[in-house]
């Protein structure tokens, strides 16, 4: 998905990308879990910045607790070593 033309993200803000999605939502009727991986190539996050030579990649886990409407992450991966080629 182009995050500069997908609607989601005003596009005078600056930020584009190329992001891919892979996740999945289970629900036990009381708790909504979501797990996934996003990956953006050539993220951009400033107007006047220069996208990102490599990819982007976020792992993350959150649950949702259906009666009170409150969500609360399990678990999120931000691996900054992957910036760099390898």
């Amino acid at each position: 998905m182009n995050l500069a033309t997908s609607g989601f993200i005003d596009p005078a803000s600056g930020i584009s990308g190329i992001a891919d999605f892979d996740g999945t939502v289970t629900s036990d009727g009381k708790d909504a879990k979501t797990s996934a991986t996003v990956k953006v190539d050539k993220l951009q996050v400033a107007a006047k910045g220069s996208p990102a030579g490599n990819p982007v990649e976020v792992k993350y886990t959150s649950v949702t607790i259906c009666s009170s409407r409150r969500a609360r992450s399990a678990r999120e991966t931000l691996p900054w070593a992957r910036l760099s080629p390898t």
